[in-house]
């Protein structure tokens, strides 16, 4: 399970788990990955939900710049996206939203 974790000007996607030995912040950046579960990346390559793998961060970096940084604690693995305008009114630093993924067919 992953979450999302709002600040007013930021988002970011919080993962559970290491990196695996193989890839580091660095290579991701530049498009390296190392699929967790073939089976559900299969199926989403299978069912068109996924154009290419690798592709997703390096076309966010070339948007955002740095603003779009990684961080890595301990067992948790951190994707931030900073703005430069707030998000939304009302939202505070640390808010929360649980998000439990599921594969729907369109």
């Amino acid at each position: 399970m992953t979450y999302e974790e709002y600040g007013g000007d930021s988002i970011a996607d919080i993962s559970p788990g290491r990196l695996p030995d193989t890839l580091t912040i660095e290579k991701i950046l530049t498009g390296n990955s190392a699929p967790r579960n073939y089976f559900l990346l299969k199926y989403l390559d299978n069912m068109k939900f996924i154009d290419g793998l690798g592709r997703g961060v390096p076309m966010m970096r070339r948007e955002m710049g740095e603003r779009l940084r990684y961080q890595e604690e301990g067992e948790i693995l951190r994707l931030i996206l900073d703005f430069e305008t707030p998000l939304a009114r009302g939202i505070r630093g640390g808010d929360r939203v649980y998000i439990y993924h599921s594969v729907v067919k369109p």
